[in-house]
């Protein structure tokens, strides 16, 4: 596209390239100072679909609950579903719960249920930020930006750009057709990962194998700092 001089002789096409540019490097730097700080902290993908009954939704707020109770703070994506519950659990009991949240079509939407936020105009920036290493990531079932998040923390972990924690994928009924097809067809058949790369992720079903898997790194991991 022509660039098109504006009133004071800037190009405008420059201009505004330049703007997404800056916005781009401001948006980084605030998320990485956003999460400064930060010692304990679980982060928690899922549906945003806003079925309060539904038994994931309540399951993640009590990870929440108990995330926060054992002194994690909740990180979420901010918005409804899986997000909100767990925001919900983490706040109710006194625990930080944090949103990164995304706007969409200039509006800013994110559950009532968070203690700090941020928002981002640009998805790949938001990516990055939700991405950032975690002590572990919990994922309840979701659609296609779930299993992006999942995929990017995967792929990661295996190439050694990040830190091996904690991957839990929580509900066996949604998680375990993806396992099969990852165990049978990309490691055994197709060979395109190596076999322990199975081994990145934990599938469970309730809280409390999802808090034993968190503890259990926690204290490894500061096991290894007292040595």
């Amino acid at each position: 596209d022509q660039c098109e001089l504006s009133p004071m002789g800037v190009h405008t096409g420059q201009a505004d390239l330049d703007w997404r540019v800056f916005r781009i490097m401001s948006e980084l730097v605030q998320g990485f100072e956003f999460l400064t700080g930060l010692v304990e902290d679980v982060t928690v993908l899922g549906t945003k679909s806003e079925d309060l009954e539904s038994r994931f939704y309540k399951q993640a707020e009590q990870l929440g609950k108990e995330l926060a109770n054992n002194g994690f703070a909740v990180v979420t994506g901010g918005a409804s579903g899986i997000a909100e519950s767990a925001n919900k659990g983490a706040m109710e009991v006194g625990g930080e719960s944090i949103g990164l949240a995304m706007e969409v079509e200039g509006n800013q939407r994110i559950n009532e249920y968070v203690t700090r936020s941020l928002m981002f105009q640009f998805p790949f920036t938001r990516k990055l930020i939700v991405s950032a290493p975690s002590k572990s990531f919990v994922f309840f079932p979701g659609g296609l930006g779930t299993m992006h998040h999942l995929f990017e923390v995967l792929t990661l972990m295996q190439t050694g750009k990040m830190e091996r924690i904690p991957i839990i994928l929580f509900g066996a009924e949604y998680w375990e057709p993806l396992d099969a097809y990852i165990v049978d067809v990309l490691a055994k058949k197709m060979q395109t990962i190596a076999v322990e790369d199975t081994n990145l992720y934990h599938i469970v079903d309730s809280v409390d194998d999802a808090m034993t898997i968190i503890n259990s790194f926690r204290e490894q991991r500061v096991g290894k700092k007292v040595l």
